[in-house]
């Protein structure tokens, strides 16, 4: 246990030391983990995590000109395309690195590692199917992939709600609204 109970100042004790990750939830993640403590983590980064997403949406074209792709190129409308549909991964994607350091609290590393790789077996198979066989074009790597990171996320979900009750049985409709 890294913690005493009602101790002030106590020290940070990595749970791995190669790489350290100092700013990880697994590091402070003790046995008395509950429910609401994921949801105040999603809740927090959540907000943020569509405020980019829509930005992205919107300011793609922008973005792509910043980083040197010019108005009159062939090239814009498909990157445009890209970065937009990728985008709508990104809730995906932070639900997923947050339950991995859920996982990684819960001293369990593996579930994460086969979580990422059956999305990255479907990212894999998907990709071909949809940029040959439904002629998708390079908007296919970006579904394929964004498929992928859902699929993580509802992996790591539903192994997680196997350790963790994320419902509970009686739910307070106030302190419901607030999530």
């Amino acid at each position: 246990m890294q913690f005493s109970e009602g101790q002030l100042g106590v020290k940070f004790k990595p749970f791995s030391k190669y790489p350290p990750c100092y700013n990880d939830i697994s590091f402070w993640i003790n046995d008395s983990f509950t429910e609401n403590n994921l949801c105040e983590l999603v809740r927090g980064i959540a907000g943020d995590l569509v405020e980019e997403a829509i930005f992205l949406i919107f300011a793609a074209k922008p973005l792509l000109h910043f980083m040197g792709v010019n108005y009159d190129s062939p090239m814009l409308k498909p990157a445009q395309n890209y970065l937009t549909l990728r985008s709508l991964g990104a809730p995906a994607v932070l639900l997923s690195l947050a339950m991995q350091g859920v996982f990684q609290g819960f001293k369990d590393t593996k579930t994460p590692l086969y979580a990422t790789l059956a999305g990255d077996l479907t990212n894999i198979a998907l990709d071909p199917l949809f940029m040959f066989v439904f002629r998708l074009g390079v908007s296919a790597a970006a579904i394929a992939h964004v498929v992928s990171q859902y699929l993580i996320s509802v992996i790591l979900l539903w192994k997680l709600m196997q350790k963790v009750d994320l419902m509970p049985p009686s739910i307070n409709f106030e302190l419901f609204i607030l999530y």
